[in-house]
């Protein structure tokens, strides 16, 4: 269970593309992993920031661009590192 939650939280802090379900995925291992106590961090608002705007029309918005834009993956991986780097260590 350790591994999958730091496996997770790994990929999603350098990951370069993600998909909208890798994503979903990815997050709730590492919600699981903060909420065992197995990892230090992210906060939980910062999970829950995450699970909301990486959602396809929301990114979309966000960014200007069409939920079809083909180019969401790797603005939604620039998006995730971008607020986990922001976390405090």
């Amino acid at each position: 269970m350790e591994d999958k939650t730091w496996r997770a939280y790994g990929l999603l802090k350098h990951a370069r593309q993600l998909s909208f379900e890798e994503t979903m995925n990815l997050l709730s291992g590492v919600r699981l992993g903060v909420g065992l106590n197995l990892l230090p961090g992210p906060g939980v608002y910062t999970l829950n920031k995450l699970l909301i705007y990486t959602q396809p029309a929301h990114l979309a918005a966000m960014d200007g661009r069409s939920t079809g834009d083909r180019e969401l993956p790797t603005v939604r991986a620039a998006f995730v590192r971008r607020l986990l780097e922001a976390e405090p260590s």
